[in-house]
Protein backbone atom coordinates (compact mmCIF):
# COMPACT_ATOMS: atom_id res chain seq x y z
CA UNK A 1 0.00 0.00 0.00
CA UNK A 2 2.83 2.72 1.16
CA UNK A 3 4.73 1.66 -2.06
CA UNK A 4 1.87 1.83 -3.94
CA UNK A 5 1.04 5.63 -2.23
CA UNK A 6 4.63 6.44 -2.97
CA UNK A 7 4.58 5.75 -6.60
CA UNK A 8 1.02 7.49 -6.98
CA UNK A 9 2.90 10.66 -5.43
CA UNK A 10 5.76 10.53 -7.78
CA UNK A 11 3.79 10.60 -11.20
CA UNK A 12 1.86 13.59 -9.47
CA UNK A 13 4.93 15.03 -9.20
CA UNK A 14 5.98 15.01 -12.51
CA UNK A 15 3.10 17.15 -13.58
CA UNK A 16 3.33 19.65 -10.71
CA UNK A 17 7.11 19.60 -10.99
CA UNK A 18 7.50 22.46 -12.85
CA UNK A 19 4.22 24.91 -12.42
CA UNK A 20 4.87 24.73 -8.11
CA UNK A 21 8.14 26.04 -6.54
CA UNK A 22 8.92 24.12 -3.26
CA UNK A 23 11.03 25.26 0.01
CA UNK A 24 14.25 23.17 0.08
CA UNK A 25 13.19 20.76 2.98
CA UNK A 26 15.79 18.85 5.42
CA UNK A 27 15.71 15.27 6.59
CA UNK A 28 18.85 14.52 9.31
CA UNK A 29 20.46 11.63 11.41
CA UNK A 30 21.52 12.78 14.51
CA UNK A 31 25.21 11.61 15.86
CA UNK A 32 26.22 10.39 19.07
CA UNK A 33 28.93 8.52 21.31
CA UNK A 34 28.70 4.91 22.74
CA UNK A 35 31.45 2.36 23.64
CA UNK A 36 31.54 -0.69 22.02
CA UNK A 37 28.62 -3.63 23.20
CA UNK A 38 26.58 -0.76 24.41
CA UNK A 39 22.78 0.48 22.99
CA UNK A 40 22.39 4.09 21.32
CA UNK A 41 19.71 6.11 20.21
CA UNK A 42 19.42 7.81 16.59
CA UNK A 43 16.72 10.12 15.44
CA UNK A 44 15.50 11.22 12.04
CA UNK A 45 14.76 14.75 11.95
CA UNK A 46 13.09 17.36 9.75
CA UNK A 47 13.60 20.13 9.52
CA UNK A 48 10.04 21.95 6.81
CA UNK A 49 10.99 25.79 6.24
CA UNK A 50 7.81 26.32 4.51
CA UNK A 51 5.49 24.03 3.25
CA UNK A 52 2.40 22.07 4.45
CA UNK A 53 3.75 18.27 4.90
CA UNK A 54 1.18 15.51 3.90
CA UNK A 55 4.23 12.37 4.28
CA UNK A 56 7.54 11.24 3.58
CA UNK A 57 9.15 8.03 3.08
CA UNK A 58 12.87 7.48 3.72
CA UNK A 59 15.54 4.02 3.96
CA UNK A 60 18.37 4.62 6.43
CA UNK A 61 21.43 2.19 6.14
CA UNK A 62 24.19 0.91 8.19
CA UNK A 63 26.78 -1.31 8.29
CA UNK A 64 25.89 -4.75 9.85
CA UNK A 65 29.68 -5.27 11.21
CA UNK A 66 29.38 -1.89 12.89
CA UNK A 67 25.70 -1.96 14.25
CA UNK A 68 23.02 -4.21 14.93
CA UNK A 69 19.50 -2.81 14.32
CA UNK A 70 17.74 -3.32 17.54
CA UNK A 71 14.43 -1.31 17.30
CA UNK A 72 12.49 1.75 15.77
CA UNK A 73 9.69 3.95 16.97
CA UNK A 74 7.74 6.74 16.13
CA UNK A 75 9.60 9.76 17.07
CA UNK A 76 7.90 12.92 19.58
CA UNK A 77 6.49 14.48 16.19
CA UNK A 78 5.44 11.40 14.60
CA UNK A 79 3.41 9.84 17.61
CA UNK A 80 1.57 13.59 17.99
CA UNK A 81 1.37 14.44 14.38
CA UNK A 82 -2.57 14.10 14.13
CA UNK A 83 -4.26 15.87 16.39
CA UNK A 84 -1.92 14.30 19.46
CA UNK A 85 -2.05 11.33 17.90
CA UNK A 86 -0.43 9.21 15.46
CA UNK A 87 -0.54 9.58 11.35
CA UNK A 88 -3.28 7.58 9.32
CA UNK A 89 -0.76 5.47 7.99
CA UNK A 90 3.10 4.94 9.41
CA UNK A 91 5.03 1.83 8.44
CA UNK A 92 8.42 0.77 10.04
CA UNK A 93 10.15 -2.22 7.80
CA UNK A 94 13.46 -3.47 9.63
CA UNK A 95 15.65 -4.77 6.33
CA UNK A 96 18.79 -6.06 6.23
CA UNK A 97 21.56 -3.14 7.07
CA UNK A 98 19.08 -0.53 7.36
CA UNK A 99 15.37 0.39 8.28
CA UNK A 100 12.25 1.91 6.14
CA UNK A 101 10.17 4.92 7.37
CA UNK A 102 7.15 5.80 5.63
CA UNK A 103 3.93 8.06 6.98
CA UNK A 104 0.97 9.51 5.05
CA UNK A 105 -0.30 11.65 7.45
CA UNK A 106 -3.96 11.93 6.65
CA UNK A 107 -5.49 10.31 4.23
CA UNK A 108 -8.17 13.03 3.26
CA UNK A 109 -5.02 15.65 3.38
CA UNK A 110 -6.75 17.93 5.95
CA UNK A 111 -4.12 17.43 8.65
CA UNK A 112 -0.98 18.41 7.53
CA UNK A 113 2.61 19.32 9.12
CA UNK A 114 3.76 23.04 9.43
CA UNK A 115 6.67 25.07 9.07
CA UNK A 116 9.48 23.29 11.74
CA UNK A 117 13.03 22.73 12.33
CA UNK A 118 14.28 19.28 14.26
CA UNK A 119 11.06 17.54 14.20
CA UNK A 120 11.69 13.76 15.43
CA UNK A 121 10.27 11.35 12.74
CA UNK A 122 11.87 8.37 14.07
CA UNK A 123 13.80 6.77 16.94
CA UNK A 124 16.51 3.93 15.94
CA UNK A 125 17.90 1.76 18.50
CA UNK A 126 21.46 0.05 17.53
CA UNK A 127 23.51 -2.06 19.79
CA UNK A 128 27.44 -1.13 19.11
CA UNK A 129 29.80 -3.84 17.46
CA UNK A 130 32.44 -1.04 15.81
CA UNK A 131 35.65 -1.33 17.78
CA UNK A 132 36.85 2.00 19.40
CA UNK A 133 38.30 4.55 17.90
CA UNK A 134 36.30 4.49 14.79
CA UNK A 135 32.84 5.72 13.65
CA UNK A 136 29.73 4.19 11.99
CA UNK A 137 28.09 5.71 9.93
CA UNK A 138 24.67 5.93 9.74
CA UNK A 139 22.88 7.38 6.16
CA UNK A 140 19.91 7.98 3.98
CA UNK A 141 19.61 4.93 1.38
CA UNK A 142 17.53 4.22 -1.66
CA UNK A 143 18.20 0.64 -1.93
CA UNK A 144 15.89 -1.19 0.69
CA UNK A 145 12.64 -3.09 0.21
CA UNK A 146 11.68 -4.16 -3.27
CA UNK A 147 10.68 -2.01 -5.10
CA UNK A 148 13.63 0.28 -3.40
CA UNK A 149 12.13 3.03 -0.84
CA UNK A 150 12.97 6.60 -2.05
CA UNK A 151 13.81 9.41 0.17
CA UNK A 152 11.41 12.17 -0.03
CA UNK A 153 8.82 14.66 1.52
CA UNK A 154 4.98 14.86 -0.01
CA UNK A 155 3.53 18.53 -0.31
CA UNK A 156 0.61 19.03 -2.32
CA UNK A 157 0.48 15.57 -3.87
CA UNK A 158 4.39 16.21 -4.98
CA UNK A 159 7.10 13.72 -3.98
CA UNK A 160 9.95 16.28 -3.13
CA UNK A 161 13.62 14.96 -2.51
CA UNK A 162 15.41 16.69 0.90
CA UNK A 163 18.56 17.47 1.33
CA UNK A 164 20.11 14.96 3.46
CA UNK A 165 22.45 15.20 6.31
CA UNK A 166 23.54 11.83 7.58
CA UNK A 167 25.03 11.14 11.17
CA UNK A 168 26.45 7.76 13.28
CA UNK A 169 27.92 6.42 16.43
CA UNK A 170 31.56 7.85 17.61
CA UNK A 171 33.15 5.32 19.20
CA UNK A 172 35.77 6.82 21.72
CA UNK A 173 39.26 5.15 22.40
CA UNK A 174 39.51 4.81 25.66
CA UNK A 175 43.15 5.31 25.10
CA UNK A 176 43.75 9.20 25.20
CA UNK A 177 47.09 10.90 25.02
CA UNK A 178 45.92 15.02 26.10
CA UNK A 179 47.35 17.78 25.82
CA UNK A 180 45.93 20.59 28.93
CA UNK A 181 44.87 24.17 27.79
CA UNK A 182 46.66 27.10 29.77
CA UNK A 183 47.26 30.34 29.55
CA UNK A 184 49.93 32.97 30.14
CA UNK A 185 50.97 36.76 29.77
CA UNK A 186 52.86 38.08 26.92
CA UNK A 187 56.81 37.88 27.45
CA UNK A 188 56.23 35.15 30.34
CA UNK A 189 55.84 31.20 30.18
CA UNK A 190 53.34 28.64 30.49
CA UNK A 191 53.82 24.99 31.20
CA UNK A 192 51.42 22.44 29.53
CA UNK A 193 50.67 18.64 30.83
CA UNK A 194 50.48 15.49 28.70
CA UNK A 195 48.69 12.85 30.20
CA UNK A 196 47.59 9.41 29.54
CA UNK A 197 44.42 8.34 29.43
CA UNK A 198 43.61 4.16 29.43
CA UNK A 199 40.73 2.06 29.64
CA UNK A 200 40.32 0.16 33.26
CA UNK A 201 41.81 -3.13 32.55
CA UNK A 202 44.78 -1.43 29.73
CA UNK A 203 48.53 -0.91 30.63
CA UNK A 204 51.32 0.55 28.82
CA UNK A 205 54.64 0.18 28.87
CA UNK A 206 55.91 2.60 26.39
CA UNK A 207 54.79 5.72 24.88
CA UNK A 208 55.68 7.73 21.57
CA UNK A 209 54.66 11.74 21.55
CA UNK A 210 54.72 14.01 18.38
CA UNK A 211 53.54 17.28 19.22
CA UNK A 212 53.38 20.20 17.20
CA UNK A 213 53.24 23.89 17.96
CA UNK A 214 53.91 27.60 16.54
CA UNK A 215 57.46 28.79 17.07
CA UNK A 216 56.40 32.29 15.87
CA UNK A 217 54.45 32.53 19.75
CA UNK A 218 55.63 29.96 21.91
CA UNK A 219 59.57 29.05 22.34
CA UNK A 220 60.28 25.70 23.66
CA UNK A 221 62.63 25.75 26.61
CA UNK A 222 61.90 22.49 28.79
CA UNK A 223 60.34 18.95 28.29
CA UNK A 224 60.17 17.33 31.75
CA UNK A 225 59.77 13.46 32.06
CA UNK A 226 56.61 13.03 34.80
CA UNK A 227 56.28 9.14 34.07
CA UNK A 228 59.05 8.38 36.15
CA UNK A 229 60.50 6.09 33.32
CA UNK A 230 63.78 4.79 33.14
CA UNK A 231 63.95 5.74 29.83
CA UNK A 232 63.37 9.17 28.30
CA UNK A 233 64.39 11.48 25.26
CA UNK A 234 63.46 14.20 23.12
CA UNK A 235 64.42 14.22 19.82
CA UNK A 236 66.29 17.16 18.24
CA UNK A 237 63.14 17.76 16.12
CA UNK A 238 62.78 20.74 13.65
CA UNK A 239 61.17 24.26 14.35
CA UNK A 240 57.61 24.13 16.20
CA UNK A 241 58.03 20.11 17.04
CA UNK A 242 58.25 17.99 20.10
CA UNK A 243 58.87 14.63 19.94
CA UNK A 244 59.86 12.47 22.54
CA UNK A 245 59.52 8.44 23.77
CA UNK A 246 59.76 7.10 26.96
CA UNK A 247 60.06 3.23 28.25
CA UNK A 248 59.19 2.85 31.96
CA UNK A 249 62.09 0.33 32.95
CA UNK A 250 64.79 -1.77 31.32
CA UNK A 251 65.92 -4.95 33.40
CA UNK A 252 69.47 -5.43 32.20
CA UNK A 253 69.26 -6.24 28.60
CA UNK A 254 66.20 -7.69 28.61
CA UNK A 255 63.65 -5.34 28.62
CA UNK A 256 61.23 -6.15 31.13
CA UNK A 257 58.83 -3.32 30.89
CA UNK A 258 56.93 -2.42 34.28
CA UNK A 259 53.87 -0.50 32.61
CA UNK A 260 51.87 2.29 33.35
CA UNK A 261 48.72 2.47 35.22
CA UNK A 262 45.08 2.42 34.21
CA UNK A 263 43.11 5.32 34.59
CA UNK A 264 42.91 8.85 33.66
CA UNK A 265 45.00 11.27 33.82
CA UNK A 266 48.26 9.34 33.99
CA UNK A 267 51.19 12.01 33.96
CA UNK A 268 53.51 11.79 31.05
CA UNK A 269 54.85 15.37 30.47
CA UNK A 270 55.61 18.93 31.19
CA UNK A 271 56.06 21.11 27.96
CA UNK A 272 57.42 24.13 29.16
CA UNK A 273 57.59 27.62 26.62
CA UNK A 274 58.39 31.05 26.98
CA UNK A 275 55.58 33.36 25.35
CA UNK A 276 57.15 35.84 22.77
CA UNK A 277 56.06 39.17 23.84
CA UNK A 278 55.24 40.82 20.89
CA UNK A 279 52.76 38.26 20.04
CA UNK A 280 49.15 39.25 19.70
CA UNK A 281 46.47 37.91 22.38
CA UNK A 282 44.48 34.98 21.35
CA UNK A 283 44.64 31.36 21.34
CA UNK A 284 47.38 28.58 20.39
CA UNK A 285 46.78 25.04 19.42
CA UNK A 286 49.44 22.33 21.03
CA UNK A 287 48.52 19.69 18.70
CA UNK A 288 49.40 15.48 18.16
CA UNK A 289 50.95 15.38 14.60
CA UNK A 290 51.91 12.31 14.01
CA UNK A 291 54.99 11.89 11.55
CA UNK A 292 56.64 14.63 12.91
CA UNK A 293 60.83 14.88 13.85
CA UNK A 294 63.84 12.80 11.74
CA UNK A 295 62.96 9.90 11.76
CA UNK A 296 59.60 10.72 11.75
CA UNK A 297 57.75 9.46 15.20
CA UNK A 298 54.14 8.85 15.38
CA UNK A 299 52.16 9.25 18.57
CA UNK A 300 52.19 5.27 20.08
CA UNK A 301 51.81 3.59 22.80
CA UNK A 302 53.21 0.05 23.43
CA UNK A 303 52.27 -2.80 25.82
CA UNK A 304 54.21 -4.97 27.84
CA UNK A 305 54.13 -7.68 24.88
CA UNK A 306 55.66 -5.08 22.55
CA UNK A 307 52.11 -4.69 21.03
CA UNK A 308 51.66 -1.14 19.17
CA UNK A 309 48.57 1.06 19.12
CA UNK A 310 47.22 4.53 17.78
CA UNK A 311 45.47 6.05 21.09
CA UNK A 312 43.14 9.12 20.19
CA UNK A 313 44.24 12.64 21.24
CA UNK A 314 42.96 15.70 22.67
CA UNK A 315 45.00 19.04 21.60
CA UNK A 316 45.70 21.47 23.97
CA UNK A 317 46.48 25.24 23.57
CA UNK A 318 47.78 28.11 25.64
CA UNK A 319 45.87 31.24 25.66
CA UNK A 320 48.05 34.57 25.23
CA UNK A 321 46.89 37.46 27.73
CA UNK A 322 47.88 40.56 27.15
CA UNK A 323 47.86 41.20 31.02
CA UNK A 324 51.11 42.46 33.58
CA UNK A 325 51.41 41.24 36.66
CA UNK A 326 51.33 42.97 39.98
CA UNK A 327 50.31 42.50 43.55
CA UNK A 328 47.19 44.26 44.79
CA UNK A 329 47.63 47.07 47.03
CA UNK A 330 51.21 48.07 46.02
CA UNK A 331 50.04 51.34 44.94
CA UNK A 332 53.25 52.70 44.85
CA UNK A 333 55.36 50.09 42.83
CA UNK A 334 57.86 49.77 45.60
CA UNK A 335 57.33 45.66 45.97
CA UNK A 336 56.03 46.33 49.46
CA UNK A 337 52.84 47.11 50.99
CA UNK A 338 52.87 49.13 53.44
CA UNK A 339 50.89 52.66 55.16
CA UNK A 340 52.92 54.43 52.13
CA UNK A 341 50.59 53.01 49.71
CA UNK A 342 47.54 54.42 51.15
CA UNK A 343 49.15 57.76 51.25
CA UNK A 344 50.38 57.32 47.61
CA UNK A 345 46.66 56.99 46.41
CA UNK A 346 45.23 60.21 48.47
CA UNK A 347 48.34 62.13 46.73
CA UNK A 348 47.28 60.65 43.27
CA UNK A 349 43.55 61.77 43.83
CA UNK A 350 43.72 65.46 46.03
CA UNK A 351 47.18 66.49 46.22
CA UNK A 352 48.78 65.96 42.35
CA UNK A 353 50.53 63.51 42.89
CA UNK A 354 52.08 61.10 40.18
CA UNK A 355 50.11 58.42 38.38
CA UNK A 356 49.98 54.86 39.46
CA UNK A 357 52.68 52.64 37.71
CA UNK A 358 50.12 49.98 38.07
CA UNK A 359 46.39 50.87 38.40
CA UNK A 360 44.92 47.98 39.20
CA UNK A 361 47.30 47.68 42.55
CA UNK A 362 45.67 50.98 43.57
CA UNK A 363 42.59 49.20 43.90
CA UNK A 364 42.89 47.01 47.19
CA UNK A 365 39.40 46.29 47.39
CA UNK A 366 38.57 45.51 43.45
CA UNK A 367 35.88 47.18 43.07
CA UNK A 368 37.02 48.67 39.62
CA UNK A 369 38.27 52.01 40.52
CA UNK A 370 40.32 53.91 42.60
CA UNK A 371 39.26 56.08 45.29
CA UNK A 372 39.94 57.44 49.03
CA UNK A 373 37.78 53.76 49.98
CA UNK A 374 40.99 51.98 48.56
CA UNK A 375 43.70 54.07 50.75
CA UNK A 376 41.17 53.06 53.87
CA UNK A 377 41.31 49.72 52.57
CA UNK A 378 45.14 49.51 52.95
CA UNK A 379 45.42 51.44 56.34
CA UNK A 380 42.60 48.86 57.78
CA UNK A 381 44.18 46.10 56.85
CA UNK A 382 47.46 47.24 57.53
CA UNK A 383 46.66 49.08 61.46
CA UNK A 384 42.89 47.77 62.22
CA UNK A 385 42.82 44.03 61.73
CA UNK A 386 40.85 44.79 58.77
CA UNK A 387 40.18 42.22 55.34
CA UNK A 388 43.00 41.55 53.30
CA UNK A 389 43.53 43.14 49.43
CA UNK A 390 41.80 41.12 46.97
CA UNK A 391 43.91 38.37 44.77
CA UNK A 392 46.55 38.73 43.29
CA UNK A 393 48.18 38.81 46.80
CA UNK A 394 50.28 38.21 48.41
CA UNK A 395 51.67 37.00 45.62
CA UNK A 396 52.36 38.73 41.92
CA UNK A 397 49.77 37.37 39.63
CA UNK A 398 46.97 38.58 36.61
CA UNK A 399 44.26 40.28 37.74
CA UNK A 400 41.18 37.72 37.75
CA UNK A 401 38.73 40.25 37.08
CA UNK A 402 40.53 41.85 33.43
CA UNK A 403 38.02 44.12 31.55
CA UNK A 404 36.85 45.92 34.81
CA UNK A 405 38.91 48.92 33.30
CA UNK A 406 42.06 49.31 34.84
CA UNK A 407 44.71 47.78 33.63
CA UNK A 408 48.51 47.62 34.59
CA UNK A 409 51.71 49.16 33.29
CA UNK A 410 50.04 49.84 29.68
CA UNK A 411 48.44 46.30 29.42
CA UNK A 412 45.16 45.47 27.89
CA UNK A 413 42.95 47.25 30.63
CA UNK A 414 45.24 50.20 30.56
CA UNK A 415 43.05 52.81 29.38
Amino acid sequence: MLRKLMKTSAAVAMTLCCSAAFAQHTVSITSTIGDTGTTQTLQTLLDNPADQIQGWSYGVCHNEAELTYVDATAGTTTATIFGGGPPDFESINPEIGGVTHGVVIDFLSSVTLGPGTGLTMLDIDYMVNAPPGTFAAVSFCDVLGTPPVTTVVVVAGASIPPAQINGGIGVPDPNQLTASHESGTLGASADVAITLNTGPTETWAAVQCSIQYDDSLLASTAVTDNSGAEYFQVQASGPGEIVFGLVMEFDGAAPAIAPLGSGTGIPIATLSFDIDAGAAPGVTPISFVDGLGMPPINNLLIDPAGGVSSPGTSDGSVTLLDFNEFVRGDCNNDTTIDIADGVYGINFLFAGGPDPVCDDACDPNDDGSIDVTDSIFIWNYLLLDGAAPVAPFPAAGIDPTTSDGLGCNGDADDA
